[in-house]
């Protein structure tokens, strides 16, 4: 058995640290939607996480005096087009998850996003060469069944918005492969950087067309505080898969099951159906199944 292949230590902390970062967003995300159209709350959420990052890399630069990352023989051309997909991308999965998250309770809508480990497991063996056992892929099937459970009985005007979560899962999914494929031949801060300017440049392109909703001084701080947890959790994010597999990591991120049923309730009185329930808690045993067990070599 490989043992390189199971997720622990560090890495694990920091995906868990992230997706908890990432759920508060969300909340974060559902107080402005109500005063912004998405275009712009898209654009502040990652607008706000440029000055966060660009900090960090200064900093680690200036200790460092130069990068230590390992080089690679790849031509700076694909790279660079490697990271306008990954940006274009992002954009694409952050304005569906925020539409879902707007539409549909947020428990719903993350354990429909927390689906994006699934598609990723899925990938990962042909994008990243990486071996995925039998156990992952019925940590899989069980997953997926979740996800009928969630959106078992439901009235016709919440599809939309589940439609929305599942997509923006997809978008998520390729993101991670490539975020993995970049961070084993780039700097960490220096991947989340990049991937932060390019989302604000692609949702500057809906400013443009859309039009500007004058920022509220009292939503200064909600989105002062998207960007340092939007940036924190990109560089941890970022960090944790450069270390470690796509698939092993991945699945830690069905723990935003729990804590948008949590955040939903808590915050926002929402009280969870039977079947949102079941399917949640379907889904996170997918989940766990998918973590355990490796591939023997």
């Amino acid at each position: 058995m490989s043992s390189h292949q199971r997720p622990s230590g560090w890495p694990v902390v920091a995906v868990l640290t992230a997706v908890f970062m990432f759920s508060l967003i969300e909340w974060v995300v559902r107080q402005l939607l109500e005063r912004y159209p998405l275009h712009q709350v898209v654009w502040m959420r990652s607008a706000a996480a440029v000055p966060v990052l660009a900090l960090t890399w200064w900093t680690i630069q200036r200790r460092a005096g130069t990068t230590n990352a390992e080089r690679f023989p790849l031509p700076l051309p694909q790279r660079w087009s490697l990271h306008v997909l990954r940006s274009g991308l992002g954009t694409l999965s952050m304005a569906c998850i925020f539409h879902a998250v707007g539409q549909i309770p947020l428990g719903t809508a993350a354990a429909l996003t927390a689906t994006a480990p699934f598609f990723v497991l899925l990938m990962s063996p042909h994008f990243l060469s990486e071996s995925v056992s039998w156990q992952r892929w019925l940590g899989v099937a069980v997953g997926f069944f979740g996800v009928c459970l969630v959106t078992g009985p439901q009235e016709v005007n919440t599809w939309p918005g589940m439609v929305s979560a599942l997509l923006g899962a997809l978008c998520s999914a390729a993101l991670m492969v490539l975020l993995r494929y970049l961070a084993q031949r780039e700097p960490t801060t220096q991947t989340a950087l990049l991937n932060a300017l390019g989302i604000s440049v692609w949702s500057t392109l809906g400013l443009c067309l859309w039009g500007l909703t004058p920022l509220q001084w009292d939503d200064l701080l909600w989105v002062l505080l998207m960007g340092v947890l939007g940036g924190g959790a990109h560089w941890i994010a970022t960090w944790a898969y450069q270390r470690g597999q796509a698939g092993a990591l991945a699945p830690l991120g069905f723990s935003a099951c729990i804590w948008g049923l949590l955040l939903g309730c808590l915050l926002f009185g929402e009280t969870p159906s039977i079947w949102a329930l079941l399917g949640t808690a379907t889904i996170i045993v997918g989940g766990y199944v998918a973590t355990q067990e490796n591939p023997t070599h």
